[in-house]
C-alpha cells in the first residue's frame, strides 16, 4: 500500500475556525491539507528537522509548514526556496508533487461546512478553483464554498 492510499483526501479538522489551507497534488492525486495538531511543537522538537526550517516553523503553522509536513508525511523530496518574507520555505513544486492554491478555510465542523478564500503571502498564490470542485465531488458530505 503507498503512503498517498494511507493519508486522507482531506484532513479536516477536529474543532470549528479558521485555518491556513494547502491544496495540491501528489502522484495526481487530489489532497487538500489543514495543519495537523501540534505540527509546529513535534517539528521543532525533532533532531532530524534541518535547520533551514526554523524559518517557517517559528512563524507558527503557516502554508510552509503545511506543505512540508504533508511532504514529510508521504516521503516526497522537495527544494528550498527563498519566500517573500525572507526565510526559506519547501518549493510549491517538485518532482511527484504540485501545489495548485493556497489559502484559508472557515470551517464549521458541525455542520460540516467550509468557506475558502485568501492566499498565501509567502506563496503568492489563492484558492483554485478547479482543485476544490474535485476536492467537493470527493467530500460529498461536506458543504464547500468558495469566497473571494
Amino acid at each position: 500500500m503507498t503512503l498517498e492510499k494511507d493519508l486522507k483526501t482531506v484532513n479536516w479538522p477536529e474543532k470549528s475556525g479558521e485555518y491556513k489551507i494547502v491544496q495540491l497534488y501528489v502522484d495526481r492525486k487530489s489532497f487538500l491539507r489543514f495543519p495537523e495538531g501540534d505540527m509546529v511543537i513535534d517539528a521543532l522538537s525533532d533532531p532530524s528537522t534541518p535547520e533551514s526550517h526554523m524559518g517557517f516553523l517559528m512563524g507558527g503553522v503557516g502554508h510552509a509548514g503545511i506543505l512540508w509536513s504533508t511532504l514529510k508525511s508521504l516521503g516526497k523530496e522537495y527544494f528550498m526556496k527563498a519566500g517573500t518574507q525572507g526565510y526559506k520555505i519547501p518549493n510549491p513544486e517538485g518532482k511527484d508533487y504540485k501545489v495548485t492554491g493556497m489559502g484559508k478555510a472557515k470551517v464549521d465542523v458541525e455542520n460540516k461546512s467550509s468557506s475558502f478564500y485568501g492566499k498565501s503571502l509567502d506563496y503568492e498564490i489563492g484558492i483554485d478553483q478547479t482543485h476544490l470542485d474535485k476536492i467537493k465531488k470527493l467530500e460529498s458530505d461536506w458543504k464547500i464554498e468558495h469566497s473571494e
